[in-house]
């Protein structure tokens, strides 16, 4: 009886320690990696927004409703200047046929 339990909780302690190492491993691992960041946010109305959000090499303006989410531009990150973002909004039109 005394054997089974020793055996019992020695492979509890292993399943344990397994659990807290992968644990470990994918907290280290998500911090690591960061592709995509919000730049910017214009709210144009009650629950919706312009949104700036870049990806890799490039920024994407996204026009964000609760129940939608559009593509509006692809930017290159290199020529995009957040503090110009209001101002562009209102010389640029953006969707086209309406």
């Amino acid at each position: 009886m005394t054997q089974y339990l020793m055996q019992a909780g020695g492979a509890l302690a292993i399943v344990l320690l397994l659990i807290l190492a992968a644990a470990f491993v994918l907290r280290k691992k998500r911090g690591v990696v960061h592709n995509m960041s919000v730049v910017e946010y214009l709210a144009v109305g009650p629950k919706k927004g312009i949104v700036a959000v870049k990806v890799g090499a490039e920024v994407l303006l996204l026009g964000v409703t609760p129940t939608d989410i559009r593509l509006l531009k692809s930017i290159d990150a290199d020529s995009y200047m957040p503090e110009g973002f209001s101002a562009d909004l209102k010389n640029q039109s953006f969707i086209s046929g309406r």
